[in-house]
């Protein structure tokens, strides 16, 4: 017994009537007696009583009508679900991303869902050494990311174009405060409040100290961004921070944000994963938009 055959029994057996069901079934009368007499055959039982001009179930005819009836059923709702399979299910991406640019990826992540209905991301902000360690964890699934790499399972490609540029914040009352540049020699002997270890601008204090040779003093490490930026009148420091900052981060007026003149001041930002990530198309295609900067 196939599921054509299946069908075609159960027609007959609503319809009463050969006729009634081939023309119901756009087949020939002859193909279906055919058809339902090989059916007979294969299950050893009548399924019909021919009575005058109708016809009636036999016993065996009553349980495949009742148990086939409910097999073609969930056979036809299999068939739709696969027909259909992946149209209406969310993908969820976990993605994260460096503060300095949250602000300049959401209007393209928005329009990314407006766009991709069947997708759900979840962010996740953070420094890039602390995302490069919830990559290789496992818990977030892309990040929008500073260099340099610091984790082994994990691809970072560069973003075109996109890098942020080191400056140095400094209190309008300090020594510094008149430069219109600073080169990293000009950084000894200064206090820092710096971010900690979880950013990237934390731990590039510490290599930029030892390319000139000196140990910085941290009077003060965290990680807020506006905390950091407000400490640094009281405490008389100086911090390093990414210029793109200014522009978004409520602070003093008294403070004065300076280049920095160093070949490692400007930082570039890249577009990370693990290694083997599987990729579904939306996700794809959202890795593709984040690369061009443009939807």
């Amino acid at each position: 017994m196939d599921i054509r055959q299946l069908r075609y029994f159960l027609t007959v057996s609503q319809e009463h009537s050969f006729s009634a069901a081939a023309k119901k079934l756009f087949v020939t009368q002859p193909t279906l007696s055919t058809s339902i007499k090989k059916l007979e055959d294969d299950l050893n039982h009548p399924l019909f009583f021919k009575e005058k001009n109708t016809l009636t179930l036999t016993p065996a005819g009553k349980m495949l009508n009742e148990r086939g009836g409910k097999l073609l059923l969930e056979f036809d709702k299999l068939t739709e679900d696969i027909q259909h399979y992946g149209e209406n299910q969310k993908t969820y991406i976990r993605l994260g991303m460096t503060t300095v640019f949250a602000r300049k990826f959401m209007p393209l992540i928005s329009q990314f869902l407006i766009t991709h209905q069947n997708c759900d991301i979840t962010l996740r902000q953070g420094g890039s050494p602390e995302l490069q360690r919830a990559l290789a964890n496992n818990e977030i699934d892309l990040g929008i990311i500073s260099f340099p790499k610091f984790e082994k399972n994990i691809d970072l490609e560069p973003i075109n174009n996109l890098s942020y540029h080191i400056c140095v914040v400094v209190p309008y009352k300090h020594p510094l405060s008149q430069e219109t540049v600073i080169y990293t020699d000009q950084l000894k002997d200064q206090r820092f409040a710096s971010f900690s270890k979880k950013y990237t601008l934390g731990k590039h204090l510490e290599y930029l100290a030892k390319s000139a040779n000196f140990t910085p003093n941290i009077v003060y490490s965290g990680d807020n961004i506006s905390v950091l930026l407000n400490s640094l009148e009281d405490m008389n420091a100086i911090s390093l921070m990414a210029i793109e900052y200014k522009s978004f981060v409520k602070c003093s007026s008294n403070l004065h944000w300076i280049p920095l003149i160093d070949p490692n001041s400007q930082i570039q930002i890249g577009l990370a994963h693990t290694k083997h990530f599987f990729m579904t198309d939306s996700i794809r295609e959202l890795i593709n938009i984040l690369h061009s900067n443009k939807l």
